[in-house]
């Protein structure tokens, strides 16, 4: 079972209600926080794009995710938290 993914996807929300589908490609812990590598899902493949967010507990025990972008403090630390996942699912990083 070693090495095996379990395909897992989530729904998120925006400000308006809108929905996004993703797949959940790797998560992991940092501190105390969980970061996720996601995928969107769209009908071509070839053009999902992938998001790092971090998941935070707020006071009233809800996850809310806040999005790691290139412009966050916190994206190189990312890219090197998931560097051996993109190898592994073969993601090129600009």
């Amino acid at each position: 079972m070693e090495n095996e993914r379990e395909d897992t996807t989530i729904t998120m929300y925006d400000e308006i209600g809108r929905e996004t589908h993703f797949d959940i490609l790797s998560a992991k812990k940092l501190g105390e926080h969980l970061y996720w590598l996601l995928s969107e899902q769209t009908d071509d493949e070839d053009e999902s794009e992938v998001f790092h967010y971090k998941c935070i507990l707020t006071d009233e025990n809800e996850m809310t995710f806040e999005l790691i972008d290139d412009e966050h403090e916190e994206f190189e630390n990312m890219l090197d938290l998931f560097k051996e996942d993109y190898i592994e699912l073969g993601i090129e990083i600009d």
